[in-house]
């Protein structure tokens, strides 16, 4: 009789514990999930070239150049915002994570004279820019990462609540 009584209070217990465990884990995803949709853009750094020459990313991406020539090249921003290592050779690859809004134009400083220019459009918050903006860069360069916890999460709670009600539906058939 006594486990009985001790069984049955825990059921109500998991009842209602679990099931706010489980919304509140949902939240904390779905927030995280919020703040990790950074995304990185690749440009191509060819000989005399950048493919593509022009790109648009939020606030918080990153651009990486990933030198694909048979010269050696560099990526300097024209207001000094970044500038990859002088005389990258094929192989190599240089990064940059836009922190703030604006247009940055870049140039190979070693082929400059040779029209080796490009332009990172930067979009996101502040200047009435909109917070996610799509991004672009051709050939479906643009990749984004981001949890796909709220979904799982819900779908725990989905079958927690299941679980739940065919507990009580035990329970109670039990007791008649």
């Amino acid at each position: 009789m006594h486990a009985q009584r001790r069984s049955m209070r825990l059921t109500k217990l998991a009842l209602v514990a679990v099931p706010a465990v489980l919304i509140a884990l949902f939240l904390a995803s779905a927030a995280v999930a919020g703040a990790a949709q950074a995304a990185t853009v690749t440009v191509q750094v060819g000989d005399n070239m950048f493919t593509p020459d022009s790109v648009t990313v939020n606030v918080g991406d990153t651009v990486t150049w990933n030198h694909m020539g048979s010269n050696p090249h560099d990526v300097t921003a024209d207001n000094g915002a970044f500038s990859s290592p002088r005389r990258m050779a094929n192989g190599q690859s240089f990064s940059w994570t836009a922190t703030a809004p604006g247009t940055y134009t870049y140039t190979c400083t070693i082929h400059a004279a040779r029209g080796m220019k490009g332009t990172i459009v930067v979009q996101g918050a502040g200047g009435g820019a909109p917070a996610a903006a799509p991004r672009t860069g051709g050939g479906g360069m643009a990749t984004t990462t981001s949890v796909q916890l709220p979904w799982l999460a819900l779908a725990a709670l989905g079958l927690t609540a299941a679980t739940g009600v065919g507990v009580e539906v035990a329970r109670r058939r039990r007791s008649a």
